[in-house]
């Protein structure tokens, strides 16, 4: 039983209370997995040794094996000091709708795309007008 009842009890307030509820539960799903995380963070930081505070594993980014972890720092060092080139990320393969807007304006006469960028741009600083009507 909610705590305020409703003062209207129709079928339209009964459809927006069951619409409510899907999100307020997946609200508290979020809320409680952040609950846990933080009481567990909690506990590793008071069990640690005094002194040693840092992030749960896993968390960090960094493997968890020892040689690999010493290969990685040596990797980023090398990085930092220009001797080696970081990791670039995979170029996305463009979309079928990309390539053929691509087309579209590859197809345009140069005086068609100069048009179209004219009325983009005219379209872009043109300003809103309000008619205003005075009541008799």
């Amino acid at each position: 039983m909610p705590r305020l009842k409703p003062k209207v009890n129709t079928t339209y307030a009964q459809m927006g209370m069951a619409a409510l509820l899907p999100g307020m539960q997946h609200m508290i799903e979020l809320m409680q997995a952040e609950f846990d995380e933080l009481k567990q963070y909690l506990a590793g930081l008071q069990n640690s040794e005094p002194g040693k505070v840092g992030k749960p594993a896993g968390k960090s980014g960094w493997p968890d094996d020892p040689a690999e972890r010493s290969a990685e720092m040596k990797r980023r060092m090398a990085v930092a000091k220009g001797l080696a080139k970081a990791k670039q990320p995979k170029p996305q393969q463009p979309s079928a709708l990309s390539l053929e807007r691509k087309k579209a304006w590859a197809a345009l006469s140069p005086r068609k795309r100069k048009a179209r960028l004219a009325a983009m741009i005219a379209g872009r600083h043109k300003q809103p007008t309000v008619n205003l009507e005075v009541a008799s």
